[in-house]
């Protein structure tokens, strides 16, 4: 990078323009963003979607999806009341927790195909249920789907519920936590079961079950829950909408949603208005071995204008992610950028130098990710003499929530150059998340222990 000497021209000040130093090309990592991985489905003991997955080594080169979906039935944890096996959900976390992997969660009760995602005992405790009529193994049998309302469902549930929150609310491995105690899969709706209608109370309880438990992590209602209120839909949404909750569709490029609904398969986009604005939007797509095969995936454009249009922060899909990856390995990475924020540093505006002085460093900062960050992050500007030793002359929280997606920002930072002495410096900036560098669209040759070189500059 060529080399700026600021001089001192009373408070005239400089702009260097680092467009050229731009990076859109590395998939970059970044937390509370892009893609996951739809690990568990229908139970944990059914390794549908995960067969190709051995171990995190068979992840390694799938970047940009820092994250494991893990999608939970109450029957495979507390088959007897009151004894909680959470090995094998301790297994995954231990395994890919410990290469960085996040979780999302979900707790099912009713799966569709499956006999007692609630526990059997919960019945026999006197439970309600609707037995569903279904085929398994080319026999018809009865699938038991519970009374969302009844109260001994929900008094076992809530005890269920706080052993969930115990384990997960607000740990560092938590990224999100699904209201999936109502309906189909979890899924908010009663398709593949008793296709009953549900009063608004019994949704309400189940949003309120979820807030009480987890009060430190974001929980993300989906719109087929708040379409399933029928008319009181906007004030469930709205309600929701005051718990600061997320929200997420399990359906785009469904085939019925593709027929039926407009080119971004959408059934809600009203839904996503709503919420985006204060909170992330989470989109899974159908199962890739139906849709990723079929006319209606359209080169995956039909997914790009569904992430686009709900300013989406994350993305799954059902499906073998080896599959996946190699047959779309271009639009996992266009995507995987894209997805939540991504920041770009076009120049910086600087005034010159003079020892202990606070002149201002004004960023000019540009968000092309479709969706703003949901989290602040701290700032820091550091100056590096030639022995390698840096002074932290910055170091705050900035409004990175403010950085709106495609709309060029300016932030400004007072330096404190108290104690710097004249000399000829580098000038490093690095955005950080605690201890964790939130990576930057700036040339890797930039980037150095969590910074990046903007320039070199000098202090009289």
């Amino acid at each position: 990078m060529t080399n700026v000497k600021y001089i001192s021209r009373g408070t005239e000040n400089f702009y260097r323009d680092l467009r050229r130093h731009a990076d859109d090309k590395t998939v970059l990592t970044n937390p509370h963003k892009g893609w996951y991985l739809h690990f568990i489905d229908n139970g944990v003991i059914r390794r549908w979607y995960r067969e190709d997955i051995n171990g995190p080594e068979d992840l390694a080169n799938v970047p940009g999806m820092p994250f494991l979906y893990l999608r939970i039935d109450w029957g495979d944890i507390e088959a007897q009341e009151g004894v909680f096996d959470w090995s094998y959900i301790d297994e995954i976390i231990e395994t890919y927790g410990s290469v960085g992997y996040k979780f999302m969660f979900r707790f099912c009760t009713y799966e569709g195909r499956t006999f007692f995602s609630t526990p059997k005992w919960v019945f026999d405790r006197g439970a309600k249920y609707t037995a569903v009529k279904g085929e398994k193994d080319g026999k018809p049998v009865e699938f038991i789907e519970p009374d969302y309302g009844d109260p001994v469902f929900q008094k076992y549930l809530d005890i269920f519920m706080a052993e969930c929150a115990r384990r997960f609310d607000g740990k560092d491995f938590t990224e999100t936590v699904d209201i999936g105690t109502f309906g189909t899969w979890g899924e908010g709706h009663t398709h593949r079961g008793s296709q009953k209608t549900f009063p608004y109370e019994v949704l309400k309880w189940h949003v309120d079950l979820h807030a009480r438990h987890f009060r430190n992590t974001r929980v993300v209602v989906n719109d087929d829950l708040l379409r399933h209120a029928g008319d009181r839909w906007i004030e469930l949404a709205d309600y929701c909408r005051a718990l600061d909750m997320g929200i997420r569709d399990d359906s785009i490029n469904v085939e019925f949603y593709a027929n039926t609904m407009g080119y971004n398969t959408l059934c809600s986009p009203d839904l996503f208005n709503l919420f985006k604005e204060n909170a992330p939007v989470d989109l899974e797509f159908e199962h890739y071995s139906c849709s990723g095969m079929s006319e209606r995936f359209c080169g995956g454009y039909r997914h790009i204008e569904a992430l686009r249009d709900t300013s989406a922060t994350y993305a799954g899909f059902h499906g073998a992610i080896t599959t996946w990856y190699k047959d779309r390995k271009d639009m996992h990475h266009y995507l995987a950028n894209r997805l939540g924020y991504w920041y770009f540093i076009n120049g910086f505006t600087l005034p010159s130098l003079v020892s202990g002085t606070c002149p201002v460093l004004t960023l000019n900062v540009e968000n092309k990710g479709f969706a703003r960050a949901y989290h602040t992050y701290a700032a820091k500007v550091v100056l590096e003499n030639a022995q390698g030793q840096r002074t932290t002359v910055f170091y705050d929280t900035v409004n990175n929530e403010g950085w709106l997606s495609d709309h060029p920002t300016l932030c400004r930072m007072k330096l404190d150059l108290e104690g710097v002495a004249p000399g000829q410096y580098t000038l490093l900036f690095g955005l950080f998340e605690g201890d964790t560098s939130i990576k930057l669209a700036l040339e890797e040759k930039l980037f150095t222990d969590g910074y990046y070189k903007l320039d070199t500059v000098t202090v009289e």
